[in-house]
């Protein structure tokens, strides 16, 4: 680290963090024009503050940051191991992943593996993720293991659940052990903090969101490495590679690079201005702020073009589906940030509210880590403005992880009195009032893997038998895509740019999805009802209903079977009345038309 007042360090009043000098415990570094620590009478209230605090947050010096990981792997393993067991009981030892997005990534990795193409179907061209480079890394571990290639995700996202636990527990001194003895309390704080950190949830999800953590964390660590040491040549080029990498993995890194970005432009830039002279540090900044955008930008770019090329929108088919680009929008209207999106994300996750109010105080008034929470605050509202919140928590999981990690790396530091004497209530909430959320999706992980059983599944079991080589309509593509072999037409639009096409165009509607229909001759449609009723193709009747609890829709009561009408919905019956004494038990009521 640089000296104090050299050029490598940050600005006045933007310094990053504290140091520690040998035997005596944090120190903090005063920086010019920041306010220098009350001596005097006041001192006594100071001393009796660190010491209530000295109980928690532990000397750099005296942490045993192995001891430290491996516990915290060990709550980690425990949590996770149980989920799978609940998993494999609930569905009487069928291995699943708890959404059926998952198995949407394992078709398209394992088509692009085998067939070269970029979609759920051999030979059929389709845009339907914004995880490009998930895919990739699925579809080359296939290639090299494809004996293991449905445990691929969740040996991956438990691989990198690793990593993450590694950045965050050697980075903070609040969860960890000391060396020597350590109370029963300690111990049980370090076991908790993966939960806390969504970690188990993530990886029987079977998605790519811990691999996003992981390098998003890499991504702030470099960030944190330019501005504590002054920027280089290799210090960008390792922050460039994170943002590259991250947004390849999940196109929302580039919000954080994005925050990154400004915090790393906009403290010399104010210094430039307030004292009417160019900073020395600008233009180097300037340069490693567009290196690290740009970078962000390049999977985004690069996949926009081919799939323009092959007659797809610029954004992946999900992207369009789900934001604000399917409205007929100026550029000027998407672009601009309104109110509503932001609160109406925010609102699914209260314990990133309260992450959020704390980061933008400490990015406005906190002792150490200004530039980080100020990248992440940032980022965080530009997901909230142009992203999406909710479904199983996993979109702002890495800004839920990135938050956690930062308060507990500031706590420790903050000067002011209430909060230092009430730091094991301030932890208490941290680890386990606020992510009661979070613990309650774990709760409830094994009985979504029981529906994606009774319901996707099963789909896919039935149409892989009755349907193989023929093309068939559907609302969730994942499992079926994963065990049928045939053409896709896809009502939710994910893998089908003529039905998103009709959603764009306002003719989103059964007129339109028939003309469709005959095109791909459909031979089976499954669609929920009722969210889905008005999209049955005209000529297709309905030939059975299974009646579901819950499903990937929350709207969902009945999964409706359709066959044109004559004698194919008459096959289509005598197959249901065949596959239903067969269906996993509980699955619901089964009525079969015909």
């Amino acid at each position: 680290m640089s000296p104090p007042g050299s050029g490598a360090t940050d600005s006045p009043r933007w310094y990053l963090d504290s140091v520690t000098t040998a035997g005596t415990g944090p120190r903090r570094v005063v920086r010019p024009g920041a306010r220098r620590p009350t001596r005097g009478p006041r001192c006594g209230l100071h001393c009796e503050v660190m010491a209530i605090t000295s109980a928690l947050a532990v000397p750099p010096e005296e942490i045993d940051r192995r001891r430290t990981f491996w516990v915290a792997c060990a709550g980690l393993a425990i949590v996770t191991a149980a989920l799978m067991v609940a998993i494999v009981v609930l569905t009487r030892g069928t291995f699943t992943y708890i959404i059926d997005d998952a198995y949407i990534h394992l078709s398209m990795a394992r088509t692009f593996a085998t067939t070269g193409t970029w979609g759920v179907v051999p030979g059929d061209w389709e845009s339907a993720d914004s995880s490009p480079g998930w895919i990739l890394l699925l579809a080359a571990l296939i290639k090299v293991a494809p004996a293991v290639t449905e445990w691929l995700p969740f040996i991956i996202n438990g691989l990198a659940a690793l990593v993450v636990v590694w950045l965050v527990t050697s980075r903070q001194e609040l969860v960890v052990l000391r060396r020597g003895s350590n109370s029963p309390v300690r111990y049980l704080a370090v076991m908790l903090l993966p939960s806390v950190l969504f970690l188990p949830e993530l990886i029987v999800l079977g998605m790519e969101h811990t691999v996003q953590t992981a390098l998003i964390l890499g991504l702030l660590i470099a960030f944190e490495w330019l501005i504590r040491d002054g920027v280089t040549a290799r210090r960008v080029l390792v922050y460039a590679l994170f943002s590259l990498l991250g947004s390849a993995i999940r196109f929302e890194t580039l919000f954080l690079s994005a925050g990154c970005a400004l915090a790393l432009v906009v403290p010399p830039l104010w210094s430039s201005v307030r004292l009417r002279r160019p900073d020395p540090r600008l233009w180097l900044r300037i340069g490693a702020a567009a290196a690290g955008t740009a970078a962000a930008a390049i999977p985004i770019v690069v996949m926009g073009v081919v799939d323009l090329a092959h007659g797809a929108f610029f954004f992946p088919n999900s992207i369009v589906e789900k934001t604000a680009l399917l409205g007929h929008q100026s550029l000027l209207q998407t672009l601009v940030p309104t109110w509503s999106p932001i609160s109406s994300n925010l609102g699914l996750d209260p314990f990133l509210i309260v992450l959020l109010g704390f980061g933008i105080v400490m990015a406005v008034r906190g002792p150490v880590l200004r530039p980080l929470w100020a990248a992440w605050v940032i980022g965080t509202l530009l997901h909230a403005s142009y992203g999406q919140f909710g479904w199983d928590d996993r979109y702002q999981a890495y800004l839920v992880i990135v938050g956690v990690w930062l308060t507990l790396r500031t706590l420790p530091r903050i000067e002011w009195a209430p909060v230092r004497q009430h730091l094991v209530l301030a932890l208490v909430l941290l680890l386990v009032v606020l992510p009661v959320g979070k613990f309650d999706y774990m709760v409830y992980a094994p009985e979504s893997a029981l529906i994606q059983t009774q319901v996707q599944q099963q789909m896919a079991g039935f149409l892989a038998r009755y349907y193989d080589g023929r093309t068939v309509m559907v609302n969730d593509i994942g499992r079926v895509t994963w065990e049928h072999r045939g053409g896709l037409l896809d009502a939710w639009a994910l893998a089908s740019v003529s039905v998103l096409r009709l959603q764009y165009d306002g003719e989103y509607n059964s007129a339109h999805t028939t003309v469709l229909a005959r095109e791909d001759h459909v031979a089976a449609v499954a669609l929920y009802s009722p969210t889905f009723n008005f999209l049955v193709p005209q000529g297709y009747v309905k030939v059975a209903v299974w009646q579901i609890g819950a499903g990937a829709n929350q709207d969902a009561t009945a999964v409706i079977f359709y066959a044109p009408a004559g004698a194919p919905a008459q096959a289509m019956a005598s197959d249901m009345r065949a596959f239903a004494p067969g269906m996993f038990p509980g699955s619901g009521a089964v009525t079969i038309y015909g």
